[in-house]
């Protein structure tokens, strides 16, 4: 359930001030902080509107300041009354007699917090260009996680609220209006987000969270793992660094050598892993152009993405050798006495194993563009379907995500995945061609 006011003033067409508040509740709480209480304010100043901008009226459309700051709620734990402990009959084996605790209680969850502090400014200028530059700052408070526990406690981890976390970096939007003419038009977009993220506050000095290793002032989406140092050419199998240390005259581990070694298995130490690269793409948007020339129309959007890092799971899986599955074609420059520079190893029975483990091998740059839609379209003109009584009439084609540009693409694996950076079994996103008409009576 949920209550939300809201409240706006606007004076003489340049100041501006806005403010809400909300109040929501949710069941997955304990009735003692079932309620969160989230508000906002803001303001901003249209500059342009002042009478000592009137000088340059001629050429600038509009110009105003703003900001704002607020929060935000979020409860989403994937489970109805989180804090409750549960039990299950023999822990959900029936063979086995008798009831035992499934999920820990814990009355104390709450709400999490988003706050955020945007300040950015609108323009409008020669009638041609416009646009939106913002830079922002959001901190979230008592994020909901689950919590590892120790194995011996017979749990994998309870639902707390565990730490803070800020993103921060600059949006931007562009239009421009290229070309305008009575027959002919042609504008483009063109929009980008480009942030950073850090953990700000940790119940502990570090967590593990599957491919990540969480610690304060390091992004949660920083792959943590062994470094891969590519196939021998002598045996042909994967290598990976391995760091060497020695104890110095003050009794301190120093690093004094790295070397290649095919034992996967004796890198399991943090000390011999190491941050591999954010998920989190420098640059992301899109990139639109619209024509229109009489009573056609063309248009097409470029979704693009800068950086980042994917670990390739899916493809990793197909890049080891278990007999009765697919496997990559890739496969196919595998190394042989033949090919010893081959990029990939050996295929090997009691290799398998270790084919497709997780380290920076299967981590890769997750650059890509990607034609997400085209539509080409054609409207009768009114002269002619004036006589049938139709106000419009529009034919049409389009098509959808026809054309990916990247190495993801060029494994077979989506390059958009979710924000973790990792793969997860999902098929691509579909090819698609469609027509049809639009008729407005």
């Amino acid at each position: 359930m949920s209550w939300f006011s809201r409240a706006e003033y606007d004076y003489n067409d340049r100041y501006y001030v806005s403010a809400s508040f909300r109040t929501d509740g949710s069941s997955r709480f304990h009735p003692d902080s079932r309620w969160g209480k989230f508000w906002s304010v803001g303001a901003s100043w249209r500059i342009s509107n002042e009478k000592f901008m009137q000088p340059y009226k001629d050429w600038l459309d509009n110009l105003k300041l703003k900001a704002s700051y607020g929060a935000v709620g979020n409860d989403n734990l994937g489970t109805y009354y989180a804090y409750q402990g549960l039990y299950a009959t023999g822990n959900n084996d029936y063979n086995n007699a008798g009831v035992m605790i499934s999920r820990l209680p814990n009355k104390t969850l709450k709400w999490e917090s988003n706050m955020q502090f945007n300040v950015g400014a609108d323009f409008a200028v020669f009638n041609k260009l416009s646009g939106s530059f913002e830079w922002f700052n959001r901190k979230s408070k008592d994020l909901l996680f689950t919590m590892p526990m120790a194995p011996s406690t017979g749990f994998s981890g309870i639902d707390r609220n565990i730490g803070d976390v800020k993103n921060y970096g600059i949006e931007f939007s562009l239009n421009y209006a290229a070309i305008t003419t009575k027959d002919f038009k042609w504008t483009i977009d063109l929009n980008g987000t480009s942030y950073k993220n850090r953990i700000t506050k940790l119940p502990q000095d570090e967590m593990n969270s599957g491919y990540f290793k969480w610690r304060e002032g390091e992004s949660r989406y920083n792959f943590w793992g062994v470094e891969y140092a590519g196939v021998n050419p002598e045996t042909g199998n994967d290598q990976y660094w391995q760091n060497i240390y020695e104890t110095n005259a003050d009794g301190e581990k120093v690093l004094v050598e790295r070397r290649k070694t095919e034992d996967l298995n004796a890198l399991t130490s943090d000390n011999q892993k190491k941050y591999l690269g954010d998920a989190i793409p420098k640059l992301f948007g899109g990139f639109t152009n619209n024509f229109s020339y009489k009573g056609i129309d063309l248009s097409f959007m470029i979704y693009y993405s800068f950086g980042g890092k994917l670990y390739d799971g899916d493809y990793s899986q197909m890049m080891a050798y278990r007999t009765g599955y697919s496997m990559h074609p890739d496969m196919l420059d595998a190394w042989t006495p033949e090919n010893t520079n081959a990029k990939f190893p050996r295929l090997s029975t009691a290799y398998a194993n270790t084919m497709g483990s997780y380290s920076s091998k299967f981590l890769y740059n997750n650059t890509f563009a990607r034609l997400r839609n085209v539509t080409l379209g054609y409207t009768l003109p009114k002269s002619l379907t004036y006589k049938f009584q139709v106000n419009s009439l529009r034919f049409f084609i389009q098509g959808d995500n026809l054309l990916t540009v990247g190495s993801a693409a060029k494994r077979g694996t989506d390059p958009e995945q979710s924000v973790s950076g990792t793969t997860s079994n999902r098929f691509p996103v579909t090819k698609s061609v469609s027509f049809g008409l639009q008729l407005n009576l």
